[in-house]
């Protein structure tokens, strides 16, 4: 994945927040030490192009991989690539045990333990949903 940083963002300073494009716009990398006037720890977000859900097509910016601030741009990059490949896992399942593929998947993308955990597939990105098979969608996201 190659990111662009985007010269301009509107109604946002260049000295308190940044962007940065994958090529196809499905990826976003953002920086900011600055929120509403209020000086905050300055760090990156991996974000990627989501939906609500397969019946709500809403489009939102979701976490890619991790729900965190990342201290480098090498490490949100990182968690971008290390999103789509998992991704990439998930469309590339093929055969009769279908479900439980899905679910060893599952459990090896959870992120955090105890109360904190949760799936690195719980935002669904939209360049997935145009690709995959929707029988691995339902499975992963029920109705």
């Amino acid at each position: 994945m190659k990111f662009q940083r985007k010269q301009r963002v509107k109604g946002k300073t260049v000295k308190h927040y940044k962007e940065w494009y994958d090529e196809t716009g499905q990826y976003r990398i953002s920086w900011r030490d600055e929120v509403y006037d209020v000086e905050v720890i300055a760090g990156f977000f991996a974000c990627v192009k989501c939906v609500r859900s397969l019946d709500d097509m809403t489009e939102y910016w979701g976490f890619a991989n991790k729900r965190a601030l990342y201290r480098t741009l090498k490490a949100a990059q990182n968690a971008c690539e290390t999103g789509e490949k998992l991704w990439k896992q998930v469309m590339s399942i093929e055969g009769r045990d279908k479900v439980s593929q899905v679910r060893n998947l599952e459990t090896r993308a959870m992120i955090g333990t105890g109360k904190a955990a949760y799936s690195a597939f719980s935002d669904i990105p939209v360049w997935v949903i145009k690709k995959n098979n929707p029988r691995l969608l339902e499975i992963l996201k029920p109705c």
